[in-house]
């Protein structure tokens, strides 16, 4: 039995024992197979290149690790500064802005982190307090934005908004965001 193998090892490795027409398809099979793999290879790595899934399955962990912060938690930071600041203008129309833009905020934040609903008023039924310890302040809030977004009537006072910051503010720290 080991006398076959050898021989049909020694048979298939030496060209000189095959007849030339079939030495000769292998030899364009073999040089067809190796374009056609080198081929795959570069429109791998030119595609590869064009999408964002190394960045969004790699990079940003990596980026993370090196960092010792979440990758998200600078535009956050950036984002947040900007609410404060608009809040802290004194127009009622920035104040009203700025409370509508930390919602979509939590809700982006909510979404990202896995949590499901079409909103956030969805997402927060399905939250607890061990997630966010001010979960009911959190629906009030929303409420109050909801409220600015459907009524042009609504008046929003100074210290209501400076409230309503302070729960959202709230909220990113104990989500470690801020």
């Amino acid at each position: 039995m080991v006398e076959i193998i050898k021989e049909v090892i020694n048979y298939i490795a030496n060209p000189t024992l095959l007849p030339s027409i079939i030495f000769t398809v292998i030899q364009i099979m073999k040089w067809a197979f190796i374009v056609f793999s080198s081929f795959l290879l570069i429109m791998l790595i030119f595609l590869l290149s064009r999408n964002t899934y190394l960045d969004k399955r790699y990079i940003n962990d990596w980026s993370e690790f090196i960092k010792a912060k979440p990758y998200r938690k600078v535009k956050i930071v950036r984002d947040w500064e900007k609410i404060v600041k608009r809040a802290k203008e004194g127009d009622e129309s920035d104040r009203k802005l700025a409370i509508i833009e930390a919602d979509d905020t939590v809700n982006d934040i909510l979404g990202k982190l896995g949590y499901g609903g079409s909103n956030l008023e969805h997402k927060l039924l399905n939250l607890n307090k061990d997630v966010i310890p001010n979960i009911e302040e959190l629906k009030r809030a929303h409420k109050i934005r909801r409220d600015l977004v459907y009524d042009p009537n609504y008046t929003l006072t100074e210290n209501e908004s400076r409230e309503l910051i302070e729960i959202y503010q709230k909220t990113f720290k104990d989500m470690q965001f801020i």
